[in-house]
């Protein structure tokens, strides 16, 4: 009987320790990985860091043969839907409204090309920017012209004054 206890106390002894080990052996995995994952955060953090920082410094319309059409490189710089998207969402809280009177136009459409130039708005972009913009009296006479005439801010210009200048006259 009394050998029966033993075996039974010298089993649980086994036992108890191997649960011991096998918790020990999970706390040691579970270590690694949380180092593991703790690394690959930081990593991720640098990495992070990094594209924010070109970001920072990379000016839209930089880079070698940016010829103002989308390609397939998504960053944004030379990406026409990205830069239109980028700078529409900021001059829409910069830009004054349009006005109604023709005669205002003039000096609106200056004072559109000093914020532009303020802040560095890309040719490229600059009628895409402007056309939601404009009132849809404007918007109207504008669809009149062709796309390609429509993507370029100076032919825009031009056609928006020619137009008010015939009301005017009117």
């Amino acid at each position: 009987m009394e050998e029966r206890k033993a075996e039974r106390e010298q089993r649980a002894m086994e036992a108890e320790e191997r649960r011991r080990e096998l918790e020990i052996t999970v706390a040691r995995e579970q270590a690694e990985r949380d180092a593991r994952l703790r690394a690959e955060q930081v990593k991720l953090d640098h990495e992070i860091r990094l594209v924010e920082l070109k970001a920072r410094q990379a000016k839209p319309g930089d880079g070698e043969g940016v010829d103002g059409q989308t390609p397939s490189d998504p960053s944004g710089a030379g990406n026409l839907a990205l830069q239109t998207k980028r700078f529409g969402e900021m001059m829409r809280h910069v830009l004054p409204k349009m006005p109604q009177e023709s005669a205002e136009l003039p000096q609106f459409l200056e004072t559109v090309e000093k914020l532009y130039a303020m802040y560095e708005v890309p040719a490229e972009v600059q009628a895409k920017v402007l056309i939601p913009l404009l009132t849809a009296q404007a918007k109207s006479l504008v669809n009149q012209m062709t796309i390609d005439d429509m993507s370029k801010y100076d032919e825009l210009k031009e056609f928006l004054l020619s137009a008010a200048t015939d009301t005017f006259k009117k």
